[in-house]
């Protein structure tokens, strides 16, 4: 499965930079997985850190999370971040 999640996180963010650099967006998910499996998590928690960034920095909404990681996974990015609910596509803070 996590294999499965970098697939999908390298997919969904294969355009997307940091904001005011060159530095793509994968890197923030892989870097927490990297610091996750370093800590020994689980898959699921290491899964579970990869994919929040997915509906806040690209068009992936909340539902194709569960569709494709199962139910456990859909609600995630609205428990860790901030200003994001169970809506069918991700808003961004304060909006």
């Amino acid at each position: 499965m996590i294999f499965h999640a970098i697939e999908f996180a390298a997919r969904t963010h294969s355009d997307r930079y940091r904001k005011g650099s060159r530095v793509p967006c994968f890197v923030h998910p892989m870097n927490a997985a990297k610091i996750l499996i370093e800590y020994g998590c689980p898959g699921a928690v290491v899964v579970a850190g990869i994919l929040p960034d997915a509906t806040e920095d690209t068009s992936v909404t909340i539902a194709e999370i569960g569709k494709k990681f199962g139910e456990k996974f859909d609600g995630l990015p609205s428990r860790t971040s901030p200003g994001l609910g169970r809506t069918a596509k991700a808003a961004p803070p304060n909006s």
